[in-house]
């Protein structure tokens, strides 16, 4: 069996120690020396096996959103035939589903969002995507309601997980995905089935 190569191990390595660097210090605070430091590489390495700190920041966001996209994906393939908002709306907000190194970097990139165009761009595709997928399955489930009326309740949903997600991780807010899954029933609840 091939050993797999020592530059694709390098580049996982480095953007690992990327994402670490996005969450501790925002993206523009992940200089190349942070990242350098985090994986235990020189500088030279990181150039190397990727390229300058654009290009690093490129392939980090390209990771970021296939593995966000693939997440996705399998939650919306994993939901039943029977009660499936139900079921999405344990995939949004019970804490054995939470994936808090992606809800970190997520909010890291929207404060980056703010200043940088093409993260801006990417992250709204993004959300936007999101909010259809969710739209379409209350649509699904909400016959009478209007699209219009789905795509406002799932926009509310994913504000509401997102603000969720952000304000986990206070000690104080232990209940806040409780909380806001109640919070999101409430406004599903607006829908006519």
């Amino acid at each position: 069996m091939p050993r797999p190569s020592l530059k694709a191990k390098r580049t996982e390595e480095i953007l690992d120690a990327l994402e670490i660097c996005v969450i501790r210090d925002g993206v523009n605070g992940a200089t190349l020396e942070k990242i350098a430091d985090e994986a235990n590489m020189r500088r030279s390495l990181l150039r190397h096996n990727i390229g300058n700190r654009e290009q690093l920041i490129e392939a980090f966001l390209d990771r970021f959103f296939e593995s966000s996209n693939q997440e996705i994906e399998q939650m919306f393939g994993l939901l039943p035939a029977e009660n499936r908002v139900k079921v999405l709306l344990d995939f949004l907000f019970d804490e054995k589903y939470a994936n808090t190194q992606l809800s970190l970097l997520a909010m890291a990139l929207t404060s980056a969002a703010v200043t940088d165009e093409s993260i801006n761009r990417r992250l709204g595709e993004w959300n936007a995507h999101f909010i259809k997928l969710i739209a379409n399955e209350l649509h699904q489930s909400f016959k009478c309601s209007s699209s219009d009326d789905c795509h406002a309740v799932a926009t509310g949903l994913v504000g509401i997980y997102f603000n969720s997600e952000s304000l986990s991780v206070f000690n104080g807010l232990k209940n806040i995905r409780c909380d806001s899954k109640g919070a999101a029933k409430r406004l599903i609840s607006t829908l006519n089935a």
